[in-house]
């Protein structure tokens, strides 16, 4: 999951709404990763596969035969 400081560990912040924040883990937020322009052809089972995917974007995927 794309983080801004990604050496950095996501610390969980209880009190993030008193602080005036949206995210429990404003101290290192969420960046976005995104994979544009991919065509995948005949890749055998799958073209694109994602596990515990964060803040991801798939822009402009073709996709045939898989």
């Amino acid at each position: 999951m794309p983080r801004t400081y990604p050496c950095l560990s996501s610390p969980y912040d209880a009190d993030y709404l008193e602080a005036g924040f949206d995210d429990p883990y404003h101290e290192n937020p969420k960046i976005p990763a995104i994979f544009e322009d991919y065509t995948g052809w005949k890749c055998g089972f799958n073209a694109a596969i994602t596990e515990r995917t964060g803040s991801v974007i798939f822009r402009n995927f073709k996709i045939a035969d898989n």
